[in-house]
């Protein structure tokens, strides 16, 4: 279940989908934008005038330029992890952005809960909304671990919690 575009043109002419995409990006949030533009001639309507949703084809996922293929161990498991969440049928390359290949908030939770399951390290799915490509990915993972300037990464401690009173006092730890 991903978000698709069915587009219609007028006869004799060309559109251009990644014009589209690019378009629909400078004005959407990257979650909005669909991750398949298929052109009809025509949408297919019942005898009622409503849209026939079970004639629409399937939906055309956008077969980009080729990729880099991953260089690094990291590398090849985000793919393969990306592949899988995605159930793509095919290889996922370091360029191949998460959303376009059909993925969503709850796909980008289950990569993340997969990734750091397997690479122990802490992503969020805030991680896969801005760095959506596997070179992305493995770059903010990289920072994670290394930290930004290549020292050890900083994580602020999260404040303890602590039980108040009904009153709003706090009571003492035991």
């Amino acid at each position: 279940p991903c978000l698709a575009a069915y587009l219609t043109t007028p006869p004799g002419t060309d559109l251009d989908t990644r014009q589209v995409r690019s378009w629909l990006r400078d004005r959407l949030p990257h979650y909005m934008v669909p991750a398949a533009f298929t052109v009809l001639e025509r949408l297919p309507f019942t005898p009622n005038g409503k849209l026939d949703v079970r004639a629409l084809p399937a939906p055309r996922f956008a077969v980009g330029e080729p990729g880099r293929a991953p260089r690094t161990d990291r590398e090849r498991l985000l793919c393969g992890l990306f592949a899988e969440v995605l159930n793509t049928g095919r290889p996922v390359t370091l360029d191949d952005d998460f959303f376009d290949l059909g993925g969503h908030s709850l796909l980008a939770a289950r990569l993340t809960h997969r990734a750091n399951h397997t690479l122990d390290t802490r992503l969020t799915v805030r991680d896969v909304f801005q760095a959506p490509t596997v070179a992305d990915l493995t770059t903010r993972i990289d920072v994670l671990r290394d930290g930004p300037d290549g020292g050890p990464a900083v994580r602020r401690a999260r404040p303890a919690l602590r039980r108040r009173t009904s009153a709003g006092a706090l009571l003492p730890q035991s």
